[in-house]
């Protein structure tokens, strides 16, 4: 009896039927190349087997081809197919109901062959670059592991899991140790850098706080670094030419004053950085400046004051600039620019769970819908972990509460 024909393949969730392809078995049963060197020594029979410990990838070819196709439409579908195919970047998961249980990390990449001889009947070829590991879905559930408890290896591959990890202490398994440390995490960026245009009069800007300010504690440090704020003062309907600008004295900040042209002159303000406590509204020490500018034979003498304060129930900044008592008529704009505001985190790693990736040697967690890196908290030795084939026995601290396991297995 023969493979039944007319299958398809699904391409980073996508069916191939939803283009009108179908595909028949052939290409899709075979097995990744081991990158092995074979040396001939003189005097020894026979090769020496220099094995590199991995697998090539494999090209994965389907035989394809559409039903009803007409000389018309076959180059929209063509196209459509091609166009689905190739926006892709990167490996994504590949599987066919040949192989129903088995899924592959895939690149499209070399095209898609079409004879010609055959075009109303649809015939082509499609080639895919993959890894070499057939991952088997069964390995993609997390399982919860006890305290002395197994896992079973269906394969005869060693597989790299993932651990989801509530808690911190040791982990060891299949002769590999894992210390989880309950640590500080580091800086986590609240805000992107941005610039603000405003009135020159007296102006309140909230900045809102983006959901990353959930994966900070109380009490946690929240810092605005150095800013700086530009003023652009005008003779607006006074008379006379502006011919100077000086500073008479500043306060927790430099400034620099000059004179442009005749009508106008600039006030630059270099704030400090300033520090806050999440849980905690608090105001900023204020920065001020204090100028004279001389226009049409009368001196103007104003103070420029920038204050932040902060908002924990709102999770906002509030930067207050304001000139007081400013020259009426002369102001044109000021000119806000912030970079990034951060928050040094103290993240618990015993709250929500720490994942632990032993194919890449990362580790993170998500906390407030953003992902946290934590590789600080984890040392991976020389090689990372594996699960062998057979049995793997868990074993952990009493301060780990919880261990749940994606295995990952895989065959070729």
């Amino acid at each position: 009896m023969g493979i039944a024909p007319y299958k398809t393949f699904t391409f980073d969730g996508v069916s191939s039927d939803t283009y009108g392809v179908y595909i028949t078995g052939e290409g899709v049963f075979n097995a990744p190349e081991r990158d092995v060197d074979m040396l001939e020594i003189p005097g020894r029979n026979g090769a020496y087997v220099q094995d590199k410990g991995r697998f090539k990838n494999i090209k994965v070819t389907y035989k394809a081809g559409m039903f009803d196709v007409t000389e018309s439409n076959f180059a929209d579908k063509i196209a459509n197919l091609r166009n689905w195919l190739g926006s892709k970047k990167g490996y994504v998961r590949l599987s066919d109901e040949y192989n129903p249980n088995e899924y592959r990390m895939a690149v499209f990449y070399s095209g898609i062959e079409v004879d010609h001889d055959y075009l109303i009947a649809g015939e082509f070829e499609i080639t895919f670059e993959c890894k070499p590991q057939r991952f088997l879905t069964s390995g993609e559930t997390a399982s919860a592991v006890a305290n002395n408890g197994t896992l079973s290896n269906p394969t005869l591959f060693d597989s790299s899991p993932l651990l989801a990890v509530k808690g911190y202490g040791n982990i060891s398994f299949n002769g590999f140790s894992l210390d989880i440390q309950n640590d500080v995490v580091g800086d986590v960026v609240l805000h992107e850098p941005y610039t603000k245009n405003v009135g020159l009069w007296t102006y309140t800007n909230y900045v809102s706080i983006s959901d990353t300010y959930d994966s900070l504690n109380n009490g946690d440090t929240i810092t605005i670094p150095s800013r700086s704020v530009w003023y652009e003062i005008s003779r607006g309907n006074i008379s006379g030419n502006v011919t100077s600008i000086t500073i008479n004295s500043t306060t927790n900040c430099t400034a620099e004053c000059k004179v442009v042209s005749d009508a106008k002159a600039t006030l630059t303000m270099n704030a400090p950085s300033c520090s806050f406590a999440k849980g905690t509204s608090s105001s900023a020490t204020a920065s001020s400046v204090t100028f004279s500018v001389v226009i049409g034979g009368t001196t103007y003498t104003r103070t420029f004051t920038l204050d932040t304060s902060y908002n924990d129930t709102d999770k906002e900044f509030m930067f207050d600039y304001y000139p007081n008592n400013g020259i009426t008529g002369a102001g044109k704009r000021s000119e806000l620019n912030v970079s990034e505001i951060t928050g040094y985190s103290t993240i618990s790693t015993l709250g929500n769970p720490s994942y632990i990736d032993c194919d890449i040697g990362e580790c993170y967690m998500y906390k407030g819908g953003y992902l946290v890196t934590l590789n600080n908290l984890v040392a991976f030795g020389s090689d990372l972990p594996v699960l062998a084939s057979g049995t793997n026995t868990f074993t952990y601290d009493n301060t780990i509460t919880e261990l749940k396991v994606t295995p990952r297995w895989w065959k070729i």
